[in-house]
C-alpha cells in the first residue's frame, strides 16, 4: 500500500481516529470503567487559614476529621473519617464517592481526638459500606447533625479539646480525572485568660462565663437558646504577674501581682447577628460576704462590651494580610483572648482586652 493512499482514503482515517480514541480512553470523553485513570476522583481539602494560630499549633489541634456530603435534597450522599497530623497539610485531600453535576452541601468537624467532638446523630457510628458504597446513603439526617460540648448539669470545669467546623456547597463538573473543593474551617473553641490585678486571694470570689453555646447545630449556630451553660476556670493561679495594657493593643512591660484564671468556651457569637443583645456570653463575678450573702461584682456581656471592643481592623494570619469584614468574623478568626481586669480603688473596673483599654462600670465590693 502506498503511503499516499493511506492519507487519501477516508476509511483509513476513520479507523486511525477510532484507535487513537480507544488508546486515549477518558481523555476524549469516553469513559472505560476498567481504566483506573478514567474513574472520577472527587475530593475535598480542609483549609485552616481562617484561624489566627500558626501551623505548628494547628497540627497539634487537628488529627481527626469527619466530612459529610449531602445532596441537593438534603439527603446523605457519603462521608469520610480521616485521622493523622497530615490533615492540615495543603496537599492532603479527602476522597468522597459523589456524582457529577449535583450541588452538594458539605459539613465537617475536626479535632485533636476522636472524642473531642461529640456529633449528634453521627452516621459514622451506625452506617457501613458494601463494596465501597455507603449502605446508609439517602438518609435525611442533615438537620439532626450538631456538636455538643460535654458538661455536667450545665457546668463545665474541664479543658475543652479544640474543635474546628466547616461547611460549603459545590457541584463537581468533570466527568473524569481529579476534581477538588476546599472547605474553610472555623475554630469553635476559645481560650479566655482573665487576670484580676491586685486580687491575691480568691476566697469568697466566684468567677464564671455564662452562655448558650454548649450545643451547635449543623449550620454552626446555637441549637437551643433555652439552655444556659456555665464555664468555670480550668485553672487558677494566684500571686502571678499580671500585665499592664498600654491602651493601644500592647503592653507596657510593667506587672502587678494578682490572680490568673483560664477559661475554655465553645464558639462565641456576635449578639447582633443572632438578634440577641444581652443574653449571650456574660462574664460574672460574685462575692460571698462574711454573713454568707452574695453580691454581684460584675455581670457584663463578654462579647459586646469587652471582646469586640478590642477588635483590630486588619489582621495577618501566617503573613497573609486580610481585612476584617464583621465582628463575627473577628470572633471566628481569633481563638485566644487576654483580659486584664483592674479594680481601681474598688470603685471602677478597667479591662485591657488584648492590650486595649475598656472601662466597664462602677462596682461595689465588700459593701
Amino acid at each position: 500500500m502506498k503511503l499516499s493512499n493511506f492519507f487519501t482514503n477516508p476509511y483509513r482515517w476513520l479507523a486511525a481516529a477510532s484507535l487513537i480514541t480507544v488508546l486515549s480512553g477518558c481523555n476524549n470523553g469516553f469513559v472505560y470503567e476498567d481504566l483506573a485513570e478514567c474513574r472520577p476522583d472527587r475530593r475535598v481539602r480542609l483549609s485552616f487559614t481562617r484561624n489566627m494560630a500558626f501551623e505548628e499549633k494547628r497540627q497539634e489541634e487537628v488529627t481527626h476529621a469527619k466530612v459529610f456530603a449531602f445532596d441537593d435534597e438534603g439527603l446523605l450522599a457519603d462521608f469520610n473519617v480521616s485521622e493523622g497530623q497530615n490533615l492540615i497539610n495543603n496537599d492532603y485531600t479527602i476522597p468522597l464517592n459523589l456524582e457529577q453535576d449535583v450541588n452538594y452541601r458539605f459539613i465537617t468537624w475536626c479535632g485533636s481526638d476522636q472524642d473531642a467532638f461529640a456529633i449528634n446523630a453521627d452516621p459514622t457510628e451506625t452506617m457501613s459500606r458494601t463494596d465501597g458504597d455507603l449502605d446508609g446513603a439517602g438518609s435525611d439526617i442533615m438537620e439532626g447533625l450538631g456538636a455538643t460540648v460535654a458538661n455536667e448539669n450545665g457546668i463545665i470545669k474541664t479543658e475543652l479539646d479544640p474543635i474546628h467546623y466547616g461547611n460549603g456547597a459545590h457541584a463537581f463538573t468533570k466527568m473524569t480525572g481529579t476534581e477538588e473543593y476546599t472547605i474553610d474551617l472555623t475554630k469553635d473553641t476559645n481560650t479566655i485568660i482573665v487576670y484580676l490585678r491586685k486580687v491575691l486571694n480568691m476566697n469568697g470570689l466566684e468567677v464564671y462565663i455564662e452562655d448558650k453555646n454548649d450545643e451547635l447545630d449543623f449550620n454552626n449556630g446555637i441549637a437551643n437558646e433555652d439552655v444556659h451553660i456555665k464555664y468555670y476556670p480550668v485553672s487558677v493561679e494566684t500571686n502571678v504577674d499580671c500585665p499592664t495594657g498600654d491602651g493601644n493593643g500592647g503592653y507596657t512591660g510593667e506587672y502587678v501581682k494578682g490572680t490568673k484564671l483560664v477559661f475554655n468556651t465553645s464558639r462565641l457569637f456576635d449578639p447582633a447577628d443572632v438578634g440577641n443583645t444581652s443574653n449571650l456570653a456574660r462574664i460574672v463575678i460574685n462575692e460571698t460576704r462574711p454573713d454568707g450573702s452574695k453580691s454581684s461584682v460584675l455581670n457584663e456581656p463578654l462579647v459586646r462590651d469587652i471582646l469586640i471592643k478590642s477588635k483590630p481592623n486588619v489582621m495577618a494570619p501566617d503573613g497573609e494580610h486580610w481585612t476584617r469584614k464583621s465582628d463575627q468574623e473577628y470572633l471566628d478568626r481569633e481563638d485566644t483572648y487576654e483580659a486584664v481586669f483592674t479594680l481601681e480603688d474598688y470603685a471602677m473596673i478597667v479591662v485591657h482586652i488584648n492590650g486595649w483599654r475598656v472601662v466597664i462600670q462602677p462596682v461595689n465590693i465588700g459593701q
